[in-house]
C-alpha cells in the first residue's frame, strides 16, 4: 500500500481508540472551555461594565446628575477625563469603548448646551447599541440630542463626521466575553493537539506497539502521519466546542460563512502546528508524566504570551517581544479579528498564515527526523 493508504488504516485504528474513550475525550474538550468562558466571560468588561471616558466641559448639577444616572444603569463604568483629547487617545489604544464629551452649561437652554457628542467604534454593532441607547434615553432626561462619531471598519473609511482614527486589533468596542472566546478556542486546540496523537505515540512506544508496526509491511512515515491526523481532528473538534459554548454563552460572531471557514482554517493550521510538536516531545520522552509536565510548561506560557486574556499591546516591551515570536498569537490574532470585526485586512491575513504554515513546515520536518531517530 502507499504511505497515504497506510496512514488511512492506522487512522482507522487510532479512531476506533478514540471512539472507545470518546466520554474522556469530549469531557476533556468541553470542560475547559466551559470553566474559561462561564467564569471569566461573564465578569470584568462585559455588556454590564463597559468602560465610558466622560469630558465634563459643564461640572455643573445638571452634568454631575447625568453621569450618576448613567452609571446607575449598571450597563456603564464611568472614567471622567479631563481633556478630549486625552479621552480619544484611551478610544484609540482600546481602554475605552466610548468617548462622551459634556459641553458648558450642559441642560440649560444655551446655544450647543444641548447637544452631547460621543465617539465610538461603530464596528461592532453588539456592545456600542447597548451603549447608544442607554446614553439618548439619559440624555432625553434634560431634553439633550446625541451626536455619534465613529468609524465604519467594514471598509476602514472614517465617517464625515470624525477625525481621528481607532485602533482595531482587538475590537475595543465589544464585550470581554467576544474578546476571550478566540482565545480559548485556540488554547484547547493546542492542548488538544497535546492529548492526542503525541500521548498516543508515547502510549504505543511503551505498549510495544510502535514496535509491532515496524515490524509490519507499512510504510513508516504513515505511523507519524495517522497520529497527527488524529490529533488534527480531536483539536478541530475541541475549538468547534469552544466556539459553540461561546456562542450559547451569549458570544457574538460579527462574521459571515467566509470568516466561519477563515476561522476553520486558523483552526487547521494551529492543529497541525502543534500536533507536530506534541510528536516531537513525545519522541524525545519515554514516560508520560514527563510528557505531560514538559508539554504543559511549554503550552501554558505560549497561551498566556498569545494575548489569550487580555490585548498584547498591554504588555510590557518584553513580553510583547516574546509575543511577537509565538506563533499561537498569530492564531489568535486572526481568529478573533474575524470573530469581533467580521473581517480581517489583507496584510494581516497574509501575516497570521504565513508565519502559521512556516511555524507547522518546521514542526513537521522537525517530528519527521526525529521520528525517524527514535524508530532507527
Amino acid at each position: 500500500m502507499s504511505i497515504l493508504g497506510d496512514a488511512l488504516t492506522l487512522y482507522a485504528r487510532e479512531f476506533l481508540i478514540f471512539k472507545k474513550n470518546i466520554n474522556v475525550s469530549v469531557a476533556r474538550s468541553v470542560m475547559f472551555p466551559l470553566v474559561f468562558i462561564l467564569l471569566l466571560g461573564n465578569i470584568g468588561n462585559t455588556s454590564k461594565n463597559l468602560p465610558v471616558a466622560i469630558v465634563n466641559y459643564d461640572n455643573g448639577i445638571n452634568s454631575i446628575k447625568f453621569i450618576n444616572l448613567l452609571e446607575a444603569a449598571n450597563i456603564v463604568r464611568v472614567l471622567s477625563v479631563t481633556n478630549q483629547q486625552s479621552a480619544l487617545n484611551m478610544l484609540y489604544m482600546g481602554q475605552v469603548t466610548m468617548v462622551i464629551v459634556i459641553p458648558p452649561h450642559f441642560g440649560t437652554n444655551n446655544q450647543g448646551s444641548q447637544t452631547l457628542t460621543t465617539y465610538l467604534d461603530s464596528s461592532v454593532p453588539f456592545s456600542t447599541t447597548i451603549l447608544v441607547n442607554q446614553v439618548e434615553q439619559t440624555a432625553k432626561q434634560f431634553d439633550a440630542q446625541v451626536l455619534s462619531k465613529g468609524i465604519n471598519s467594514a471598509n476602514m473609511q472614517q465617517s464625515p463626521t470624525t477625525s481621528f482614527n481607532v485602533n482595531y486589533t482587538y475590537g475595543t468596542a465589544s464585550d470581554y466575553k467576544d474578546f476571550l472566546i478566540a482565545g480559548v478556542m485556540l488554547s484547547v486546540v493546542i492542548f488538544g493537539a497535546l492529548w492526542s496523537g503525541g500521548f498516543t505515540m508515547l502510549t504505543d512506544r511503551q505498549l510495544g506497539n510502535l514496535k509491532t508496526f515496524l515490524v509490519t509491511p507499512i510504510h513508516r512515515f504513515s505511523i507519524l502521519l495517522s497520529k497527527l491526523g488524529m490529533g488534527v481532528t480531536q483539536s478541530t473538534m475541541a475549538g468547534i466546542f469552544a466556539l459553540v459554548i461561546g456562542i450559547l454563552d451569549g458570544g457574538h460572531m460579527a462574521c459571515g460563512l467566509y470568516g466561519v471557514a477563515l476561522i476553520f482554517m486558523f483552526i487547521v493550521l494551529a492543529s497541525i502546528g502543534f500536533g507536530a510538536l506534541a510528536i516531537i516531545l513525545a519522541t524525545r520522552t519515554s514516560k508520560i508524566e514527563t510528557y505531560s509536565i514538559t508539554g504543559t510548561m511549554i503550552m501554558m506560557p505560549m497561551w498566556f504570551l498569545s494575548g489569550a486574556f487580555s490585548p498584547t499591546n498591554t504588555f510590557p516591551p518584553w513580553l510583547q517581544f516574546l509575543s511577537a515570536i509565538d506563533p499561537l498569537t498569530y492564531a489568535v490574532d486572526g481568529v478573533r479579528y474575524l470573530f469581533l470585526k467580521g473581517f480581517i485586512p489583507t496584510s494581516v491575513l497574509i501575516t497570521d498564515v504565513v508565519v502559521l504554515i512556516i511555524f507547522s513546515v518546521i514542526s513537521l520536518i522537525a517530528s519527521v527526523l526525529l521520528f525517524k531517530n527514535t524508530i532507527e
